[in-house]
């Protein structure tokens, strides 16, 4: 469900980038959890961000995905649910000092990762703001890009 990866991701630039975009953050919607939109949409947004950085991310990853930023924040509850339309994807936690996990089965701690979207899976947010680059990966599945991924540790 989830394998480690270790990466010499530029964590500032990403977040440089991020916070230039901040006023495109928008909230995010899933159409399958429409009694889950209010409280989505107040705490957890999304940008989609094409950038040269993160293609060489991806070549380096050995990976074809699309890249977004997430903000979950501080105190808030991801509730139990399967990605839309993406199998797996790489995760990478910027900045955060004491991360949440997420759960599967139990709590699983990372802040680079490759993660298995396809399974039920769930996040509860501590005190600090959640920021996210995810690789979304929409046509493989975890076990074929866990075979074929660099940088897995």
């Amino acid at each position: 469900m989830l394998k480690h990866i270790h990466y010499d991701l530029d964590e500032d630039y990403c977040m440089d980038l991020l916070m230039y975009h901040k006023s495109d953050l928008q909230p995010y919607k899933d159409h399958r959890y429409t009694e889950w939109d209010k409280n989505w949409e107040m705490n957890w947004s999304i940008l989609k961000l094409e950038n040269e950085y993160f293609n060489e991310v991806m070549e380096d990853l050995n990976i074809d995905a699309s890249p977004r930023f997430y903000v979950l924040e501080p105190h808030t509850y991801l509730l139990p649910h399967v990605d839309n339309g993406t199998k797996c994807s790489v995760n990478f936690l910027l900045k955060s000092k004491s991360p949440a996990p997420i759960t599967y089965d139990k709590d699983y701690y990372y802040t680079q990762a490759l993660i298995d979207t396809s399974k039920e899976h769930s996040v509860q947010n501590g005190p600090e703001k959640r920021y996210l680059l995810k690789l979304s990966i929409f046509d493989k599945d975890f076990d074929q890009v866990a075979k074929e991924i660099r940088y897995a540790v």
